[in-house]
């Protein structure tokens, strides 16, 4: 790591998303809380849909917002990885 990360703003987040049309959802403990359980989190836990176009969308939400990738092979193709996840489970009812 280069140095400390900034603290989350769960509401730049969300609007960075739906501003850039992300399609996506909310999991973990914010939506645990959305739906009347009381749970304490720091963080906000979201899935994008993994299309090529949505992918695009989200990495314009994350530049804006100066995200920094962890974790992730930046040369790996949204494409790729939608083909490879159709192929795995055409055969699987």
């Amino acid at each position: 790591m280069n140095g400390p990360s900034q603290p989350l703003d769960a509401y730049q987040l969300v609007a960075s998303l739906t501003g850039h049309r992300v399609d996506f959802v909310v999991i973990g403990g914010v939506a645990l809380q959305a739906h009347g359980h009381v749970r304490t989190t720091v963080d906000l836990d979201v899935v994008a849909a993994w299309t090529p176009e949505n992918v695009r969308r989200l990495a314009g939400a994350l530049r804006e917002l100066e995200a920094k990738p962890r974790g992730v092979d930046a040369t790996y193709s949204a494409s790729t990885s939608a083909t490879r996840s159709r192929s795995t489970t055409a055969g699987t009812s």
